[in-house]
């Protein structure tokens, strides 16, 4: 492939993905792990559940995340958490204090813990992708990439982590070394590969591999 074409490939990789706020508009594919209420369309980021009462948002989120989801569930609950957020600001800005107080309470107690760290910090990263949507915008003044980063050496799934922190990345350049690394990492047919598949449009983690091959050859 010349580098005129493998160029014009690249851009329509990042144009479709950075077509809405990676950590929002598009849904994680999961193994069907207990998440929050969606609608029938699990496939359609906006597709909230409009029974469900939002003022229990903080402690249905806090209790699907203690039951020990595994990393790209956790990310999917927390998006559409951050979703939810936007019909309800203030039950969204009460689950963000309560994941960040989460992770300061483990670390004030002589254990931190990781996976809490994380969670305060993707969801504080996916409210601020989503915040020119809110109709409140005073979320806590953390800096959850940094947060998610510090994480990633206490977590099982370092490479889930790694993605996630891609998504926080996103706009500074598609793919960034994140993805790099998540793509590098991942193993054909996991639930990883599936999610990063769907994100560069390619039907395989062979074919994503691919892409990026030939965007790093060109340089």
């Amino acid at each position: 492939m010349n580098y005129l074409a493998t160029a014009a490939m690249t851009l329509i990789v990042a144009q479709s993905l950075l077509a809405g706020p990676p950590m929002i508009c598009h849904p994680h594919i999961t193994a069907n792990d207990p998440s929050l209420p969606w609608g029938a369309d699990k496939n359609v980021w906006s597709f909230i559940d409009t029974k469900y009462d939002t003022a229990n948002l903080a402690a249905d989120t806090l209790k699907l995340l203690d039951s020990g989801l595994p990393m790209l569930s956790r990310m999917e609950t927390l998006r559409r958490a951050a979703v939810y957020a936007e019909k309800d600001a203030a039950s969204g800005l009460e689950l963000a204090n309560r994941l960040i107080a989460r992770a300061l309470d483990a670390e004030v107690k002589g254990h931190p813990n990781s996976q809490a760290l994380f969670d305060a910090g993707y969801f504080v990263e996916s409210m601020k992708q989503l915040g020119p949507r809110l109709k409140a915008n005073s979320l806590p003044a953390i800096d959850g990439y940094e947060w998610t980063k510090r994480s990633v050496p206490g977590l099982q799934d370092k490479l889930a982590a790694e993605y996630a922190l891609g998504l926080m990345q996103s706009a500074g350049g598609w793919p960034n070394e994140h993805i790099r690394r998540a793509v590098t990492g991942a193993q054909d047919g996991s639930l990883l590969a599936q999610n990063l598949a769907r994100r560069f449009d390619r039907a395989t983690l062979t074919e994503v591999k691919r892409v990026l091959a030939g965007k790093y050859a060109s340089r």
